[in-house]
């Protein structure tokens, strides 16, 4: 048992000697993560509007009328101006005029009525339904902020056989790329993170 424990702490102690080999400060170097599921707060429709015509002029009065007619639905489901944001219009190279509206929908109960609504409505297409979160920035922020003490505590461990205690955090690095999910009929949205910390390492 001794035996292992010495083997144990010459492996730390080599791993503390590479990741101090650049800086000549003691250092430590261990990944954390982290996953968190919430519940959305708000909705977001993408609608595609297009209109062709045989001429330029002819294409633009359809797109117009296919738009109005879109944003009556949207009023009629009592969808405010400030919750609808527009891209576009802009021309195809084949003269099919096209915007897309971005629709917040704060109540769920409508998402059916408004999806039903435009599946058949000439020149009106729902392209996307995404979920979100007033508080998103601050629920991957949360989720930063545990992935880094996930891999504090893994470094505890880690240098319980060394005669040092953990300082601050040096570096704190995204791994891979952020993993926010969304659900199907009863939606959520998990956010996963993984980072690779550097600590200092104090002598005691």
């Amino acid at each position: 048992m001794k035996r292992l424990m010495q083997i144990i702490v010459l492996l730390l102690l080599s791993m503390v000697s590479l990741c101090s080999a650049d800086s000549q400060i003691p250092q430590i170097k261990v990944w954390g993560k982290s996953s968190s599921q919430i519940r959305p707060d708000n909705a977001v429709l993408t609608l595609k509007i297009t209109g062709k015509g045989h001429n330029a002029k002819a294409a633009e009065e359809l797109h117009q009328k296919y738009l109005d007619n879109a944003l009556n639905v949207l009023s009629d489901f009592g969808i405010s101006d400030k919750d609808i944001t527009m891209d576009g219009p802009y021309t195809n190279l084949d003269g099919t005029v096209v915007c897309v509206l971005s629709v917040r929908v704060a109540e769920f109960s409508k998402l059916p009525g408004l999806i039903q609504s435009f599946a058949s409505r000439p020149g009106s297409k729902v392209d996307q339904l995404a979920w979100s979160h007033t508080r998103l920035a601050q629920f991957r922020a949360d989720a930063l902020s545990m992935a880094v003490k996930d891999a504090r505590q893994k470094a505890q461990a880690m240098i319980q056989a060394l005669n040092s205690r953990l300082g601050e955090a040096l570096l704190v690095r995204p791994v891979d790329t952020e993993k926010t999910k969304a659900g199907g009929d009863k939606p959520f949205i998990r956010i996963e993170k993984k980072v690779e910390v550097v600590f200092r390492l104090v002598p005691l």
